[in-house]
């Protein structure tokens, strides 16, 4: 990277994806670049900031933060200017040689030189110079010019200033202070970079590529037509390499930056002047506190907004899906009420039953969910969906405990004296607020409807993931259990089925056993998803205490 036909070709790829017409062969030679070359980065972070205060050509717009330069920035960029005349190779140029003796001046001729001149290193110092002198001209003599970027698509009690009411479908212009005091909004840019703000916020474009937050909340979703989009802070550059991040940006100018896919470059500055420069990858956050110095941190993926719909108020926090939560009659993203369930009426209400019952031995739809297909007692050959798909499962006692329930907790009063607890796996308990679980004690199953939450959400489901086994208060209990009604270690089994196919199976699970990780591909255009459990080799479900916990269907 230290030839000047490396940095002419690396500085045209620079300029010509910021303009959107790079190749996708080159954008990718350009990034696997990036990802290799600290003096690659060093450039592009040098042509990103200058170009910030060029925008398009013919339109040019300001920072917000400057006005006019000082004489004291005037002759920084002079000095540089200088400098990269004092560094320049030099230019070897063969004079003619001098005449033997004098001529009078009228009768002079004055022959050709011939130069010998690196033409790629004088075509690099000209660029160069020449965008010193045109930032340094526009600065000075050409006002701050509005250019439409993006559109306002979406929000959901969004409240703007007096100053800048905003309504939906409206564009956005560069160079005007926007100021969110409440809700959420959503906004496309004219080059595909998805942003949804989270109020308070104040804000405003410099570019179709460049976003200004003084203050705030906002997940970017940049496509590959918007690669490289920045967001700047107070003591920030944030500029994208094919990403979805957040950034939080607080009143005294501390900033995080969270990479949930893809890279980000960010750096950091005072007084416009870069300190540092750091690659933040997917599944890392860093802090910039005000002295800007970067300092790593846990990742939130559950700070920041990643979907909105004001059709159906939905804001979603995150890409996962919450399936105890849709038991409880919520849409995935907790609306659902904790220790709200499903009994074998079809309907949600409150459970609170202490004792087991005979279980329907036919298959009950839920009509009052959209998610749920609906629920079943396992017992032999099963049927699992509303379209008749059959499973063959293990014969049972056909008995239940509760229902099915947005929540893990249990409590005995006729057999035994158990207060009412919240259930354990590998340590942790259950059934609290940022800890979901669907207790699904044994005999029970449930299928909810992949179809309905693609339509919903209007993406695809690629992934379950949840922790199951028997809670591990079984054992804080022993001492009080009824021994001719409990053993001494139940068993229980648990399967996973996809459109009526076995998918995961585990058999004779007992309290003491470690509970177990489940993580199943979703194939695409796959209609249901099935949770059953079952008593096991002990033919009772006595102490089945069996629960998925943090039950979550991924979406893409």
């Amino acid at each position: 990277m230290n030839s000047p036909a490396a940095n002419t070709q690396l500085s045209e790829w620079i300029l010509r994806k910021l303009e959107g017409t790079l190749p996708p062969e080159e954008n990718e030679a350009l990034i696997q670049l990036l990802e290799s070359s600290p003096d690659a980065v060093h450039l592009y972070n040098d042509l990103i900031l200058l170009y910030s205060n060029l925008a398009t050509p013919g339109k040019i717009s300001l920072s917000p933060k400057v006005s006019a330069p000082s004489s004291k920035q005037l002759d920084a960029l002079l000095f540089s200017m200088a400098r990269a005349e004092k560094d320049a190779p030099s230019l070897e140029i063969e004079l003619a040689p001098k005449a033997a003796e004098k001529v009078p001046a009228q009768n002079i001729t004055i022959e050709k030189a011939v130069s010998k001149i690196n033409t790629t290193s004088l075509i690099t110092a000209i660029v160069s110079l020449a965008a010193m002198v045109l930032m340094i001209v526009y600065v000075i003599l050409n006002p701050r010019v509005s250019t439409e970027v993006a559109t306002l698509t979406d929000s959901m009690h969004a409240q703007w200033s007096s100053d800048t009411p905003i309504k939906g479908g409206e564009r956005l212009v560069t160079s005007t202070p926007l100021h969110l005091l409440g809700g959420t909004a959503k906004i496309i840019t004219d080059k595909n970079v998805e942003l949804l703000l989270e109020g308070p916020m104040e804000f405003s474009f410099d570019s179709v590529s460049e976003l200004q937050m003084k203050y705030g909340r906002l997940t970017a979703k940049v496509s590959s037509q918007g690669v490289g989009f920045s967001v700047n802070t107070p003591n920030t550059k944030i500029i994208d390499l094919g990403t979805e991040f957040g950034v939080f940006s607080d009143l005294n100018e501390s900033t995080e930056l969270h990479v949930f896919t893809g890279k980000t470059n960010l750096i950091t500055l005072q007084n416009d002047t870069i300190i540092n420069s750091q690659m933040v990858t997917e599944g890392l956050a860093r802090r910039v506190n005000p002295l800007s110095e970067i300092q790593t941190i846990a990742l939130k993926t559950d700070s920041f907004i990643r979907h909105i719909d004001s059709m159906h108020q939905l804001i979603l926090r995150s890409r996962q899906l919450n399936l105890a939560d849709m038991v409880g009659g919520g849409n995935g993203s907790n609306t659902g009420q904790l220790n709200a369930g499903i009994n074998y009426s079809g309907n949600i209400e409150i459970l609170d039953t202490v004792s087991s019952a005979q279980g329907p031995g036919h298959y009950i739809p839920v009509d009052s969910s959209i998610f749920v297909d609906g629920i079943f007692i396992p017992n032999g050959s099963t049927r699992v969906s509303s379209q008749g798909l059959q499973f063959d499962f293990e014969p049972t006692n056909g008995r239940y405990w509760m229902g099915i329930l947005n929540g893990a907790w249990h409590k005995v009063t006729i057999s035994a004296q158990i207060p009412r607890h919240n259930l354990r796996l590998n340590g942790i308990e259950y059934g609290v607020d940022d800890r979901p679980a669907m207790y699904l004690a044994a005999n029970q199953g449930i299928t909810f409807d992949l179809e309905a939450i693609r339509s919903y959400y209007k993406t695809d489901v690629t992934e379950f993931t949840a922790l199951c086994g028997i809670s591990e208060t079984y054992n804080d209990y022993k001492n009080l259990m009824d021994k001719k009604a409990f053993s001494d270690s139940p068993k229980a089994d648990f399967y996973v089925l996809v459109d009526g196919q076995r998918y995961y199976e585990r058999r004779d699970v007992t309290p003491t056993d470690q509970a177990d990780s489940i993580r199943l591909s979703i194939p695409a255009g796959a209609r249901f998803l099935t949770l059953a459990t079952t008593q096991g080799s002990d033919n009772t479900n006595n102490g089945d205490w069996t629960l998925f916990a943090e039950p979550v269907l991924h979406l893409k």
